[in-house]
Order: C-alpha cells, then sequence, then structure tokens
C-alpha cells in the first residue's frame, strides 16, 4: 500500500497519460527525457507540509507541492519555448480541471500561476517548462493514510 503522497502524484501521472501531445509521461524519474524519446512530461512529488487538525491523534491536513517539468528535444531552427507551448497549455488544463475528492481525501488541486522556461543546446536541444501544483488533502492521525480510507 502506498502512500497519498504517491498516489496522488499516480493519478496525476495517469490523467496527464491520456493527453495526445506528448510521447512519455512519468513520476519522479531523472532524467526525464530518455534517448530517443521527443517529449516527456515528469511529475515530481517536491515536498508536503502538514498541520494537525485538532487534538493530537486528529486527522492532518497536508499541503503537498509537485512539480511538473515539461521537455521536449527541438530543431535548430525552431523556437525553443513554441517547441514546448502546446504540451505546457495542455498540462495545465488539465490538471486545473483533474478532481480527485472522492478517492483521495483531496480538497484541492491548484496548479501554481507561475511558470519557469529553460533552454539548453548543445549535442541536444531541448526546451523545458514547469509549474508547481499545489494540493491540499487529509490523512489520519498518527497515519500517512487517507482520511476516508
Amino acid at each position: 500500500m502506498s502512500s497519498p503522497f504517491v498516489d496522488i502524484g499516480s493519478a496525476m501521472v495517469v490523467a496527464l497519460r491520456a493527453l495526445d501531445v506528448v510521447d512519455a509521461v512519468e513520476a519522479n524519474r531523472v532524467p526525464p527525457l530518455k534517448k530517443g524519446v521527443a517529449s516527456a512530461i515528469v511529475v515530481r512529488l517536491n515536498g508536503s507540509q502538514g498541520q494537525r487538525a485538532g487534538v493530537h491523534g486528529g486527522p492532518v491536513d497536508w499541503e503537498t507541492d509537485y512539480e511538473v517539468e515539461i521537455l521536449v528535444r527541438y530543431e535548430t531552427e525552431q523556437d525553443p519555448a513554441l517547441a514546448v507551448d502546446d504540451i505546457l497549455a495542455a498540462a495545465f488544463a488539465c490538471l486545473t480541471a483533474l478532481q480527485l475528492t472522492a478517492t483521495l481525501s483531496v480538497e484541492q488541486v491548484l496548479p501554481d500561476p507561475s511558470i519557469t522556461w529553460d533552454f539548453g543546446e548543445g549535442e541536444e536541444r531541448f526546451a523545458m517548462a514547469s509549474f508547481n501544483v499545489r494540493v491540499t488533502h487529509r490523512t489520519q492521525g498518527g497515519a500517512l493514510v487517507a482520511w476516508n480510507t
């Protein structure tokens, strides 16, 4: 049995794999862009902060941050920002619409309205865009198990 932190990240990966604009979607992979793959999304568990909701032994409310990183190999004449743009837009929209409340005691999935871009040149040219998603959820007191389990 896995913790809600892993389960939530896995649910995000499943939702992103349904997009038809990307070759691969992985969880917590380094390096994210495997040889021979033109585009990939990686969902990485970044960190989590919990707060007890009431008395000792009661539930814990968590704010868990996931980084969503999109990488695309591009051709030399192509604008690198444009190369990653369609996948970025699709991933952001997908996770904004994601509903996880019923199964994982999730209150909210909220993509951060802040995006970082990076462009690499050398043997392989790549474009990268990333954004964070904050998920608020609840676990049982004294256990890393979803509240409604």
